[in-house]
């Protein structure tokens, strides 16, 4: 039996160390913060009655306007939030999968996508005002933290 030689003894300590080194940045890739900047197209919240999708409440820069008649009054007189924690409830006694969501312009990468986030971070959000958020690795459509506005 031969002995593999000194040389491809390092070369092949050098090809695993690279494969590790790769691993090791795809892992620290993939639980790095990720963050854009952008601004707030429009807001909705949706929700599921039955078997429909519904669109509850749909806000742009230059228009307000709630879908659903039984809400129409309460989202109205709001003025400090758009969506308050008792009327959160409410909207959970009539629709299941109540989600908020929000449509950013990216100034970076010229391109709108719609992200998920939570009833605080969505009554965060302005019109005009640029915004940084940080976005869910695991769920790319969510935002879990405005940075700075």
């Amino acid at each position: 039996m031969t002995t593999p030689s000194p040389q491809r003894k390092s070369t092949r300590t050098i090809l695993l160390a690279f494969a590790a080194l790769i691993f090791a940045w795809t892992i620290y890739q993939e639980y790095r913060p990720h963050y854009e900047v952008g601004q707030m197209e429009y807001r909705l919240v949706t929700g599921i009655q039955g078997n429909s999708f519904e669109i509850i409440m749909l806000e742009t820069a230059k228009q307000y306007t709630v879908l659903d008649a039984e809400f129409k009054e309460i989202f109205e007189h709001n003025d400090a939030e758009v969506i308050s924690r008792p009327e959160q409830l409410k909207l959970l006694q009539k629709y299941k999968d109540l989600q908020y969501r929000v449509s950013i312009n990216n100034l970076a990468k010229e391109r709108k996508a719609q992200f998920r986030l939570s009833r605080e971070h969505f009554n965060m959000m302005r019109f005009n005002t640029t915004i940084q958020f940080e976005i869910d690795r695991k769920v790319k459509d969510s935002i879990i933290s405005i940075v700075d506005m």
